[in-house]
């Protein structure tokens, strides 16, 4: 934009509070400025496909172009909070946003992970590394995903220690969820005619 006489700087001096904003793969500025930006390449570098996938698995791309649509939502709200300040201020602002470090954003909770006690992310599927059971599990007909999220939740399933004996509870469930169809546990989890089950679930 800049080479076209288009860029922020050229134009704000014709118009003060213009709102200027970009999007690329790398920033705006730096060694890789003018490289191209593709969803899946930004989110392989940026670590979103080391922790997407199965345990055993290779990195997976999600179903979804995640880190385009994530840029695209920064972007919007950098936009809304310029538009505010222009209205107290009168002037506006250059805004760069990138598929790179909108990916590293979305990878916060990971990446405090290793720089407060070392911890490297793993794959894990559906479940996840802290809540146990919360993962899709095959019933009779299909798949369901099956979530106690705190131990209230999980008292009548099993105990507090089930994250450290994640693999044996996961077994168990998984031949338990076999005996029923997707609906049929549904029924069951969710309360049905009108009867509410709450926390209290019953295998």
């Amino acid at each position: 934009m800049d080479e076209l006489g288009i860029g922020y700087s050229a134009l704000c001096k014709v118009n003060p509070s213009i709102i200027h904003a970009s999007v690329s793969g790398y920033g705006a500025s730096g060694p890789y400025a003018q490289r191209a930006g593709y969803d899946a390449i930004a989110a392989a570098e940026a670590g979103l496909l080391h922790i997407t996938g199965e345990r055993d698995g290779p990195p997976t791309r999600p179903g979804l172009g995640l880190t385009d649509m994530s840029t695209g939502l920064f972007l919007h709200g950098a936009i809304l909070t310029a538009l505010f300040s222009r209205q107290k201020t009168g002037k506006g602002q250059k805004i760069d946003a990138s598929l790179f470090e909108s990916q590293v954003a979305l990878l916060a909770n990971v990446a405090m992970s290793w720089l407060n006690v070392g911890e490297v992310a793993q794959r894990w599927g559906t479940a996840h590394p802290s809540i146990v059971p919360y993962q899709a599990f095959k019933t009779k007909d299909s798949y369901l995903v099956l979530g106690a999220t705190n131990n209230r939740q999980f008292q009548l399933l099993y105990n507090r220690a089930r994250v450290k004996n994640r693999n044996e509870l996961t077994e168990v469930l998984e031949k338990i969820m076999l005996s029923k169809s997707t609906d049929e546990w549904m029924a069951k989890l969710e309360g049905n005619s009108g009867k509410t089950y709450g926390t209290q679930y019953t295998l």
